[in-house]
């Protein structure tokens, strides 16, 4: 799956404001997430025409979405830090 860093605005690369947004640091903070930014719609359209069978549901998506890697690097007393990455990428996802 190729990745390439993308311009997307800093509100969409801010990982502490995106996972405490999406509670999920609280009571403690989550180690990694990745945030897909795009309408599920849009995600959701993978599992048909938008996406490649890979084997059994798994699909990769044909067009790429931004998207922004969050991983924690320390929490201290209930504050999470994050590195951020954000990424232009294709997507695997499962389907039910």
């Amino acid at each position: 799956m190729a990745m390439e860093r993308s311009s997307t605005p800093n509100d969409q690369g801010d990982c502490k404001r995106l996972m405490q947004r999406r509670g999920l640091t609280c009571p403690t903070c989550k180690a990694s997430n990745i945030l897909i930014h795009a309408p599920f719609s849009q995600v959701q359209n993978i599992c048909g025409c938008g996406g490649k069978h890979i084997y059994g549901n798994i699909y990769v998506s044909i067009a790429h979405f931004d998207i922004t890697e969050c991983q924690l690097t320390s929490s201290f007393q209930g504050r999470c830090r994050y590195r951020t990455t954000v990424l232009r990428s294709g997507i695997r996802v499962t389907c039910l």
